[in-house]
């Protein structure tokens, strides 16, 4: 699950550099991110996180992957 969740967040952190988007603003996801989305929450288990928990979730365990955040499970999350 982890690794799902970090490749939702690559790609749509790859989509939205693409777009020029500024990563400190809401923005809309393009539609291939939001599917691939939406499909990873509904393989959860109940209760499936929401596309805001989602996209937190793997937000964090990538840019924590990449040495920009705590690790996961740490005290920061």
């Amino acid at each position: 699950m982890d690794k799902i969740a970090a490749s939702i967040a690559q790609i749509a952190a790859e989509a939205l550099e693409r777009e020029g988007a500024d990563p400190r603003a809401s923005a809309d996801l393009p539609a291939p991110v939001m599917d691939a989305l939406k499909a990873w929450i509904a393989d959860q288990p109940e209760p499936r996180p929401s596309v805001s928990e989602a996209v937190r979730l793997g937000l964090g365990e990538w840019l924590s992957g990449k040495g920009y955040g705590p690790a996961a499970g740490s005290s920061g999350e």
